[in-house]
């Protein structure tokens, strides 16, 4: 006989379970059998589930309507003649459009730039915008 063929012998041959238990009665660790660790990893996973669908009762998530509390606002690219509604103001400047309402709003500014500049003064420039115009955007889902 082969080496080969002796070890897949040897390693065939079963132990008398009277030499499995005489081998480890020195030992005084408690061992788990498979099915009371399988119990205690089902309740493991059974507590986790628990925490994850019982905490939203305890501390709820912030409910968020279909609000939109921020303006969306689109700016046209690039500097137009602003000329309000009742013609009372011509100016260069930027139109904003309020995409939440429709409404057009014009920031002048006092020069052709994208940005409200005076080079005779050296504070900060604010431009207040004015009314220009409405886009009727609800007519959009008739």
């Amino acid at each position: 006989m082969n080496r080969t063929a002796e070890a897949v012998e040897a390693r065939n041959k079963s132990i008398p379970p009277s030499e499995v238990t005489e081998s480890f009665k020195g030992l005084s660790c408690s061992v788990l059998t498979v099915p009371a660790l399988t119990n205690i990893l089902l309740l493991l996973i059974a507590l986790a589930l628990l925490v994850i669908a019982v905490g939203p009762v305890f501390i709820p998530m912030p409910v968020r309507a279909e609000s939109h509390p921020e303006r969306r606002l689109f700016i046209e690219p690039g500097v137009q003649v602003l000329h309000s509604s009742d013609l009372s103001k011509n100016a260069y400047g930027r139109v904003v459009i309020d995409l939440r309402t429709g409404n057009v709003w014009g920031f002048p500014t006092p020069t052709g730039d994208p940005y409200p500049f005076q080079s005779t003064n050296d504070k900060l420039q604010t431009s207040h915008p004015f009314l220009l115009g409405r886009f009727a955007l609800e007519d959009l889902d008739k």
